[in-house]
């Protein structure tokens, strides 16, 4: 019966997730939707109720875009935001 043993020699650290904060608002809105975040908006993606991607968009590296959203029906849709490795989701109700 043999056992090897192993030593290990190093350091351990926390490794913590970079807290993102963003936010869309006016919530409810009408003609325009604003993302905002604490990283660069790489990725829009909003889908409606149905699962229909009505928008995808790129965030041009910013940390602020504004949408128009005058021609979208009344609703609820989903708004997708990827920021580097974190994506976010959230309701957004469309009002007329």
């Amino acid at each position: 019966f043999m056992t090897d043993t192993l030593d290990f020699i190093g350091c351990l650290s926390n490794i913590e997730e970079e807290q993102v904060s963003w936010n869309i608002y006016p919530n409810p809105g009408t003609g325009e939707l604003k993302i905002e975040s604490s990283r660069f908006l790489d990725v829009i993606q909003v889908f409606d109720m149905l699962g229909q991607q009505v928008l995808l968009q790129s965030g041009n590296r910013q940390e602020q875009v504004s949408l128009n959203t005058e021609n979208w029906p009344s609703g609820t849709y989903m708004i997708h935001v990827r920021m580097g490795d974190a994506i976010r989701r959230q309701r957004w109700v469309k009002t007329d």
